[in-house]
């Protein structure tokens, strides 16, 4: 939980910077694009080492709820990035 807070911390301060940082010429959107490709490969990553470490299936233990509050958190990040456009 502590490695997910500090990546979190990390990709907020990394995200300030970019944003903040004169001469770039990409939008908003392409940041948010950035931020969640990155995102992406960190997750599948820890899912990739819990498997491998536990043995379980990947994604094993999820509930239905569980499933339901990660799909519509994304969703909402979605809806988010394209009213910035």
């Amino acid at each position: 939980m502590r490695c997910l807070l500090l990546f979190c911390i990390a990709a907020s301060i990394y995200f300030e910077k970019v944003i903040k940082t004169a001469g770039t010429k990409l939008t908003i959107w392409d940041r948010n694009f950035q931020l969640a490709f990155h995102s992406i490969l960190l997750f599948v990553g820890m899912v990739a080492y819990e498997t491998i470490t536990t043995g379980k299936e990947p994604g094993g233990g999820w509930t239905w709820l569980s499933v339901a509050v990660a799909v519509l958190g994304a969703l909402g990040g979605i809806l988010v990035a394209l009213s910035v456009i």
